[in-house]
């Protein structure tokens, strides 16, 4: 077994990647850690307050077209990941994809927050709803890889590749 190989799905860097990125993901609900939403509110309106106003900063000035090039980037990694039966591309495509669906609902959560911002407990339920939704596209994306990460495998010993 080589120290970094092509075929991704094989091996355990790419399974820590996504363990990692999802675990560094679920941590923070629009840049307020999960922890301090419940226990400590003064603290989580801050520091909400400090990262709506960077994602509508974000999003007025480049958030189209950062969706729009993030879209364009994730259809060809997915072109060629799965039109070309590049491995590589392909688990980079389940690494992509949740990620950039997961920013896109941010910015939508900071603008529907901004045109009602809601306080107390409604605030908390907001933000956990959000985390809800970012959790399940990664359980989602994340049992998908481990689907096609299968069927790659029994492709590739099936067919002796």
């Amino acid at each position: 077994m080589q120290f970094l190989e092509t075929s991704s799905f094989s091996t355990p860097w790419y399974w820590a990647a996504m363990a990692l990125m999802w675990w560094r993901a679920g941590a923070q609900v629009l840049g307020v850690p999960r922890n301090v939403i419940g226990r400590h509110p003064d603290e989580a309106r801050a520091r909400l307050d400090s990262a709506l106003d960077r994602l509508r900063r974000q999003g007025a000035a480049s958030g189209v077209w950062l969706a729009a090039g993030g879209g364009f980037a994730v259809a060809l990694v997915g072109v060629l990941g799965f039109g070309g039966g590049l491995e590589l591309l392909q688990a980079l495509f389940f690494l992509l994809v949740p990620m950039w669906l997961a920013w896109l609902m941010d910015l939508s959560a900071a603008h529907l927050f901004a045109c009602r911002m809601p306080e107390g407990r409604a605030l908390r339920r907001a933000l956990w709803r959000h985390r809800l939704y970012v959790q399940t596209v990664a359980t989602v994306f994340v049992v998908l890889a481990v689907l096609w990460a299968m069927f790659a495998q029994t492709q590739a010993s099936v067919l002796g590749a």
